[in-house]
């Protein structure tokens, strides 16, 4: 596993009101003393098992993001639940020998009237060494704390990953084309993990496995891989840059726009479907039966019915189901909702002449 060192300036938390100001950083040599004192209270806090302290490394809006390390799950956790968090998992995971480690601490302005001071470190646990990437503001009583913090597991101890280096080293003269080697994975499954999905995150999942030399099943509902990207709405883009929804092993080209369309999304999903070892779902397979279990109803959640909506005679469809919004020149559209696909649908629609109207029934954040 690699956290990237590649940190985007784009949206963030809310901020602290008191922040790092010109006047204090002045030199790289502060800059570097701010982070090695932080990393060092760190590393003193998770290796005592000290969830206190651990809690003060964080601002009032702060917040933590950890993936697999301390966890063992992709976490987002906010400054009141932090501490909880640190109780329950620091003698468990048992992290040291936290270090500074390249790029060097530097500082970013992601706002005109805001400084932050940004650092990567590494640090060990039981299962693996991990990275660490923190953003540093100053809190309103002077101390230096992290407004973010984000920790990875980037490995696993005594467990080689097939990749780089490490990778096989394939056959000479092989009287098998790579389709046909792959077919035989295809007809003669053995999986030793079963990934239901086979999206963008159920094929990272079993990219990963493979690599750690896990033979895995990838099992989903819809006829093809990736399909929930293949009957999107049409306009629909990446709100997230490629950095952080690269593939692992294979990271979008370096011709890529910053925000893909979904049809880039598609293709890059497809390109590594096809060139990715392991096995999955095959329908002439008959050797297992499995059974997934989901609480919660149907996916998508689509809301229940209004009360009169039967006497309704014209379109009303969940954003999961809009294609395009070329039929609707020259109609009226009314959007429910202001998250991601509310505004991406509702500038479709505009941008084919439709007389759109944007419905908001709770506060947004922005």
């Amino acid at each position: 596993m690699v956290a990237s060192s590649y940190v985007e300036i784009g949206s963030l938390p809310d901020l602290p009101v008191d922040y790092f100001t010109e006047a204090k950083l002045v030199g790289e040599a502060n800059v570097h003393a701010i982070a090695t004192d932080w990393v060092a209270v760190f590393n003193k806090a998770v290796t005592t098992n000290d969830a206190d302290a651990f809690d003060n490394l964080f601002d009032k809006l702060g917040y933590w993001r950890d993936t697999l390390s301390f966890t063992n799950d992709h976490r987002s956790i906010a400054k009141p639940n932090i501490y909880q968090a640190a109780v329950a998992r620091l003698s468990v995971v048992g992290a040291k020998d936290a270090r500074l480690i390249g790029p060097a601490p530097a500082v970013q302005k992601p706002f005109p009237d805001h400084t932050i001071v940004c650092a990567r470190f590494s640090f060990d646990t039981r299962v693996g060494p991990s990275i660490g990437n923190v953003r540093i503001v100053k809190s309103a009583d002077g101390a230096n704390r992290a407004h973010v913090l984000f920790t990875s597991l980037d490995g696993v101890y005594e467990v080689t990953e097939i990749a780089g280096e490490s990778r096989v080293n394939g056959k000479h003269n092989s009287p098998l084309t790579y389709d046909q080697l792959r077919q035989c994975n295809l007809d003669h499954p053995r999986p030793k993990a079963i990934v239901v999905g086979a999206g963008h995150n159920g094929l990272e999942v079993s990219a990963r496995l493979q690599a750690y030399g896990v033979e895995t099943l990838v099992m989903d509902r819809r006829p093809r891989v990736g399909d929930s990207w293949h009957t999107r709405y049409s306009s629909l883009t990446l709100n997230d840059s490629v950095w952080g929804a690269h593939f692992s092993y294979f990271p979008f080209p370096a011709t890529y726009p910053k925000y893909p369309s979904a049809d880039l999304e598609v293709e890059n999903v497809d390109f590594f479907y096809r060139r990715s070892q392991g096995t999955s779902y095959n329908e002439k397979t008959k050797k297992w039966s499995v059974t997934v279990l989901r609480e919660g109803g149907r996916f998508p959640l689509i809301p229940k019915p209004s009360p009169g909506q039967e006497n309704y005679k014209d379109i009303i469809e969940h954003s999961s189901q809009h294609e395009s919004g070329a039929p609707w020149t020259g109609k009226k559209a009314l959007v429910v909702g202001t998250g991601s696909s509310g505004h991406d649908i509702s500038l479709d629609f505009f941008n084919n002449d439709a007389d759109t109207t944007l419905l908001q029934c709770s506060p947004t954040s922005l």
